[in-house]
């Protein structure tokens, strides 16, 4: 697309870092809670984090916090 595209390049770059950061985001938010599935509310979370965009880093500073904890038990 950035070849066919070439004057929307800024635009095209910053779609793709909103995909990454919001698989980032999945994948802490699924390391959470490692053997259970994500409970509502912090699906509702991790959905406004994907809504509002700027937000979506305090989301998963929030959850790789959490994650790192919930994986250090597991793997004691």
């Amino acid at each position: 697309m950035a070849v066919a595209f070439y004057d929307q390049y800024m635009v095209l770059s910053i779609v793709q870092m909103i995909g990454c950061l919001t698989v980032i985001a999945s994948l802490l938010s699924k390391y959470v809670y490692f053997p259970r599935s994500l409970p509502i509310p912090d699906a509702i979370l991790f959905l406004l984090g994907v809504i509002f965009v700027p937000s979506v880093l305090v989301f998963i500073l929030y959850f790789y916090v959490k994650s790192r904890g919930n994986l250090k038990a597991i793997l004691k």
